[in-house]
């Protein structure tokens, strides 16, 4: 269950803590209470835009990404001219050539291990935020200590001029010792001195600060209480260590580094396979024991491995006899044929395998490594909590004395030196109880960063749970719209597909098809709920997938997604939902032209539904009554002939409908497109 362990110290809690007088240190002082307060999220969010680090990566992302399909596109094109018949101006014919070892591990691998580059800089990038992060706290957590002991200094060093003040009244008047007054004429200027070594300590952190979030914060800012009391229960520590495995960089790259080099080592055995059969069985056990992360005998692995070449290429050993010429079998040897397919480096494989073979032991020891900081780590955190826990303690029990010494003094059983001294333990007690919770958060800020942001998740109550290096990660969708995530997984050099679809989403998408280059690769429908993995894509002309989503009904549509953006919205609006009908057909007319003399006429006959209780109507035409006589109303059931000259077009022609009672039901028009009545929906209920 998780629990909101982020209870702040606040300023005002500490001054109730510290010192039962006025004045407390703590408080905010009376120059700051007008300032703008200036937050640690604030600072959080300037500190990650301005970072330099950052713009740095991404700069190098977007150059790694405009040179891939360059890249990609030269593999592409050796691989296809070897295949081709080649020639020259001056007629230089160059056969077809089959792909050797090299030549396939360049067109198959090499793409991918461009694409793990690019994704493993953006792990950088996305790493990056966490040093920010850390960077900045520290920087923050500075300027706020230097804020709360200046205030605190400058409270209690008004305290004492005012005692000071007082004493030589009394000194005056023969009430107070001298060797007492000069005690706090000491006290007062070692506190003057304090006060301004912190003051230059407070500007100068300010401006460290100021730099990292590119913003001028020496006037006009109060830094609010960013300290977090609150302890870390060593039930968190396993899912600290997960966490961190998940997110670390340096662990990502040695996965990134075991999973190429698995790549390496699957590809070249699948290629030599096909071309040299069950020869290969001679070296199948070096590579299980290799992959099993056990120690290899290289010597025995390459003994082995040439007695395999050697079987493979023992046909063309030896000449063959033409009439009575004898030729070397090598003559008759193919492209690929024999050791000639491995040529170019013949222990390929062998470099691949023991480069696998050291990257499984190195992600081991790098997780083990990092297993040991965290936990170490939380030590640590469990000892500084303790530490500023007895401080707290110790405080309290000093402040208990504190009063106890000044009822006595009061009564003239304690001295005024025993008094002093215990003030001024007092006062010391506080700064160190101070000082130690600010080891604490610096302590903690430090773990947050080790365990890549694990600590804040679990503040912010976002959880720590971690999947297994990568995958879709389901978001909100607070627009209604349909959101995409496409993330590699480094794990097994696979990539994870998923949408977020809103319930309320209109047609309703219950499935969906992903294609690249015209080729469906989830081989039939995904539904839409569920994440689709698949190994990273093979090198093609183009990062874009097509999404086609489907419902109930069939197909609704598709749209292209850029592989390189982990996340985005697809392009689909929603159905927006029929509009309610604003009116209504209430009946139907015809009109009859026909030519009295050579006077044309048009009669018009009106036809009403049968829910529509009419008696008779009005026609109107440019706000002039124009049926009936002496503007009368025109029973329904009678016809109304007119001039055709006239009236131009119906359509112009209001219609009012009455009912039996003379009053109005509708305002009704002609339709001319398919000769119908309508009026609006709200009338018709007088």
């Amino acid at each position: 269950m998780r629990r909101n362990l982020a209870r702040i110290l606040t300023v005002a809690a500490m001054a109730a803590l510290l010192l039962p007088a006025p004045g407390a240190p703590g408080a905010i002082p009376a120059y700051a209470a007008s300032a703008a307060p200036f937050t640690l999220a604030q600072a959080e969010s300037m500190a990650l835009a301005t970072s330099a680090e950052i713009k740095k990566d991404y700069s190098q992302i977007l150059l790694k990404q405009m040179n891939y399909k360059g890249a990609v596109a030269a593999i592409r094109a050796t691989a296809r001219d070897k295949s081709t018949l080649r020639w020259t101006p001056l007629l230089s014919f160059k056969l077809p050539e089959q792909l050797n070892l090299s030549d396939e591990m360049d067109l198959k691998v090499k793409p991918l291990a461009l694409t793990a580059e690019i994704t493993t800089l953006q792990h950088k990038m996305r790493d990056e935020r966490f040093a920010v992060l850390s960077k900045v706290r520290l920087a923050y957590m500075d300027v706020y200590v230097a804020q709360e002991k200046s205030a605190f200094t400058e409270s209690v060093l008004e305290t004492a001029r005012e005692d000071l003040a007082r004493n030589q009244n009394r000194l005056a008047l023969g009430q107070a010792k001298q060797e007492d007054v000069d005690a706090l004429g000491k006290s007062v200027d070692k506190l003057a001195g304090d006060l301004a070594t912190q003051l230059r300590n407070f500007e100068n952190a300010k401006e460290k600060l100021g730099d990292i979030v590119g913003l001028d914060l020496t006037t006009g800012y109060r830094f609010p209480n960013p300290l977090k009391d609150a302890a870390l229960t060593r039930d968190l520590l396993e899912g600290f260590v997960a966490y961190t495995l998940a997110n670390d960089h340096s662990y990502y790259e040695a996965q990134a580094t075991e999973s190429l080099a698995k790549l390496n080592v699957d590809q070249a055995e699948k290629f030599m396979r096909n071309q040299y059969g069950s020869r290969m069985n001679r070296i199948t056990s070096f590579l299980n024991q290799a992959r099993a992360g056990g120690d290899v005998d290289q010597a025995a692995f390459q003994i082995a491995f040439d007695a395999m070449l050697n079987d493979a290429d023992s046909r063309w050993q030896g000449k063959r006899r033409i009439l009575f010429i004898k030729i070397p079998k090598d003559f008759f040897k193919g492209d690929i044929d024999g050791i000639r397919y491995v040529q170019d480096d013949p222990y390929a494989l062998i470099s691949y395998t023991m480069e696998y073979n050291g990257a499984i032991k190195d992600r081991v020891a790098k997780e083990k490594e990092l297993r040991g900081q965290v936990e170490d780590g939380f030590e640590s955190l469990v000892t500084a909590r303790n530490a500023s826990d007895q401080l707290a303690k110790n405080v309290a029990d000093a402040r208990a004395d504190l009063e106890r010494l000044t009822l006595l003094n009061k009564t003239g059983k304690a001295s005024f030196d025993e008094v002093k001294t215990q003030q001024d333990d007092y006062l010391s007690l506080q700064m160190d109880a101070l000082d130690a919770l600010v080891a604490y958060n610096q302590l903690l800020v430090d773990y947050d960063r080790l365990t890549c942001g694990a600590v804040s998740a679990y503040f912010e109550g976002a959880g720590i749970e971690t999947g297994t290096g990568g995958g879709a990660l389901s978001y909100p969708t607070e627009d209604g719209l349909i959101w995409y995530s496409f993330y590699g997984d480094v794990a097994d050099l696979s990539f994870v597909f998923s949408i977020d679809v809103p319930e309320d989403f209109k047609p309703a998408v219950t499935e969906y098809e992903l294609w690249y280059e015209g080729v469906s690769i989830t081989s039939g429908r995904v539904a839409a709920a569920e994440p689709f993995r698949h190994l990273m894509l093979d090198a093609g002309d183009t990062h874009l997938l097509t999404v086609r989503l489907y419902g109930a009904d069939g197909y609704i549509a598709e749209c292209e997604i850029d592989t390189t953006v982990p996340r985005g919205q697809l392009p689909i609006e929603p159905e927006k939902p029929a509009e309610a009908p604003s009116e209504r057909q209430i009946g139907t007319y015809r009109v009859a032209t026909g030519m009295v003399g050579n006077v044309s006429t048009s009669t018009l006959s009106l036809s009403f539904d049968g829910d529509v209780p009419a008696a008779s109507y009005l026609l109107r035409y440019g706000g002039a009554v124009i049926g009936g006589a002496s503007e009368e109303p025109i029973p329904k059931g009678e016809s109304f002939t007119y001039l055709t000259l006239l009236v131009g077009d119906l359509a112009d022609v209001e219609l009012t409908v009455l009912n039996e009672a003379g009053e109005t039901l509708y305002k009704a028009y002609f339709k001319t497109e398919d000769a119908t009545l309508w009026a609006p929906l709200e009338q018709g209920q007088a």
